[in-house]
């Protein structure tokens, strides 16, 4: 994903995969990656950039500019922003720790109201 490669590739084949020596299913990390994104190619060309909310890209990699990953990001994780520092602005700007839907989490089905509310309230402190 953002790699311009195929996935066999890159590595990531869906937005989730096994957990080792399991048949459950955890969030695809982008450190499952083996090629190198767009993202990481401009950084690595001396241009600045400005990514936000690119699903699939936690944790943020380290670019010449701003990181922010879209979902899944982790409701505990305090690295989903580079520089690291930018969450506490992020945090004061929306009025919480995090800014992303939970209902995808425990791989469970949700409720689909529920997270149609919780999505859009999600969106609007965006």
């Amino acid at each position: 994903m953002y790699t311009g490669a195929n996935p066999g590739k890159h590595g990531i084949f869906g937005f989730s995969q096994r957990r080792p020596g399991s048949y459950r299913l955890a969030p695809t990390h982008a450190s499952a990656r083996k090629a190198n994104t767009i993202f990481q190619i401009i950084s690595d060309a001396g241009m600045k950039l400005g990514v936000l909310n690119a699903p699939a890209t936690y944790p943020p990699e380290p670019v010449n500019g701003l990181f922010v990953p879209g979902v899944p990001v982790p409701d505990n994780a305090a690295d989903y922003t580079h520089p690291r520092e930018l969450a506490a602005e992020l945090q004061s700007l929306t009025g919480g720790r995090h800014m992303y839907s939970r209902w995808i989490s425990n791989n469970r089905r949700p409720d689909a109201s529920a997270a149609r509310r919780r999505t859009r309230s999600d969106v609007s402190r965006r």
